[in-house]
């Protein structure tokens, strides 16, 4: 019989569909609590063993598969502690709190990491115990020989007494002098010691010609290189410009054409004179005779008269200029107008 030709005869005879419907509830341990049929799209309320109360909508329930969400949760949740308890896990939230949660957890080996907690239920454990037992499954009974023959090659040495596996990390130490850790594997293969490749690959990159660049580059500034050693371009190397100025910069921001960054703050600082001009361009001038910085306030006068202090920053970057001008044109109240007019 079809799904179709049963969901006819269900919506033509009610008293077949809820007899069903009674006795997929039994089936399921269940009691159903509506008495009468209301259709497959209607909800249906049963109650559990344990005598929790639900709904259910009629074309789930006549499937099947009914089951109480809350007693499915206490089962999930001791299945979650037999779990740990089998397995010797620690969780340190105490309680399962969902599938997707992600939980801490703690093993006998006194490892801890974090999971979702479905990870347990499916069978997943400590990460690194299980890495530890893939190293055990690929350990080889010459292991430590091979790793030390690879070293002893290569004119280093493998410091590890300890053979835990190819895929676990070792501490190695080449002719050197260098030492680091790195995956058995990657030795046997071939691989070796990472300062000594960096300093190879620099020396391939090496300019031969490097140190009389720079040489130059200062010279053309009026300056000196007071280096004696060149590296690498990417290298720091130290400077004195024409006025005595010492510092150390790479040497590819030189060649690029960077400077003594010294004589470039200074280009930048401002005067008093600088402050004297900018005020007789608004009509003003500025009365104080000397200049200590952008935020130190000097002494300023506008072409009516009025006196007042500000910082030249506020002069200077953000345009500003006479309050009491300001306020005279924003006041038409005539004593505000007039005491703003005598303060001169």
């Amino acid at each position: 019989m079809s799904q179709g030709t049963s969901a006819v005869r269900t919506r033509r005879k009610p008293d077949v569909a809820y007899a069903r419907l009674v006795e997929i509830a039994v089936e399921q341990g269940l009691t159903l609590l509506t008495l009468e049929w209301r259709g497959l799209k209607s909800h249906y309320e049963f109650r559990c063993e344990s005598g929790h109360d639900f709904t259910r909508i009629g074309t789930v329930a006549m499937r099947g598969t009914i089951t109480c969400l809350q007693c499915e949760q206490v089962r999930v949740q001791h299945r979650f502690q037999e779990l740990l308890s089998e397995r010797g896990f620690v969780c340190h939230e105490g309680t399962y709190l969902g599938q997707t949660a992600r939980q801490h957890f703690t093993c006998r080996a006194g490892h801890e990491w974090t999971a979702e907690a479905r990870k347990i239920l499916d069978g997943h454990g400590c990460p690194r115990c299980a890495k530890y037992d893939l190293a055990s499954c690929l350990l080889h009974s010459d292991g430590l020989e091979r790793l030390h023959e690879a070293a002893t090659e290569r004119g280093g040495r493998c410091l590890t007494d300890t053979y835990n596996g190819i895929a676990m990390h070792y501490e190695w130490e080449c002719a050197e002098g260098h030492r680091w850790k790195a995956v058995a594997y990657r030795i046997v293969d071939g691989g070796w010691c990472p300062n000594c490749a960096r300093i190879k690959r620099g020396e391939q990159q090496r300019d031969p010609k490097g140190l009389e660049r720079l040489q130059a580059a200062a010279k053309l500034r009026g300056g000196q290189l007071l280096s004696t050693e060149y590296h690498l371009t990417n290298s720091k190397y130290r400077f004195r410009c024409a006025r005595g100025h010492e510092w150390a910069t790479w040497g590819h921001l030189v060649l690029g054409g960077a400077w003594c960054w010294h004589c470039a703050n200074l280009a930048k600082r401002r005067t008093i004179e600088d402050m004297q001009a900018i005020a007789a361009e608004r009509g003003g001038r500025c009365l104080s005779t000397e200049y200590h910085g952008n935020r130190v306030k000097l002494t300023w006068q506008c072409a009516h008269g009025h006196v007042w202090d500000s910082m030249p920053n506020t002069v200077v970057n953000r345009g500003a200029w006479c309050p009491n001008c300001f306020r005279l044109r924003i006041t038409r109240d005539p004593a505000l107008r007039r005491r703003y007019d005598r303060e001169r």
